[in-house]
């Protein structure tokens, strides 16, 4: 999940992120339960947000990290050596959000932020 769990849940957790001007994103490997992003976390680690992100290279960050970690907790997995840790879900930052509605998204735009940059794309399909 490419947002630090309990804070982050939901379907736009590093747009969030970044609204909400945290310095770390946070990537998660978690179970899934019957709730939205609230099962027990496997790994958990942060990511120092750069000046520069955009939406787009700070997902694209988070989600090559979170593949990183999920080949680990997999291999932990393998090896019965796995240590899960309940959510403090009593204890959430910022509420369960889903994709941001055009009044948030021109409020991130107003604060400076950008969804994606021309240099990102060019980054990524090299």
């Amino acid at each position: 999940h490419p947002g630090q769990l309990p804070n982050f849940r939901g379907l736009d957790a590093v747009f969030e992120a970044m609204f909400n001007r945290v310095p770390m994103a946070g990537v998660t490997i978690h179970y899934v339960d019957c709730g939205i992003d609230t099962g027990e976390i496997l790994s958990q680690e942060l990511l120092r947000k750069h000046k520069d992100d955009s939406l787009f290279s700070l997902n694209v960050r988070m989600w090559m990290h979170g593949a990183k970690m999920l080949e680990s907790v997999l291999d932990a997995i393998e090896e019965r050596k796995v240590t899960t840790y309940k959510q403090k879900l009593d204890k959430v930052l910022y509420p369960y959000c889903s994709y941001p509605k055009k009044e948030r998204i021109n409020e991130f735009i107003k604060r400076g932020h950008r969804l994606i940059r021309l240099r990102d794309l060019l980054k990524t399909f090299k």
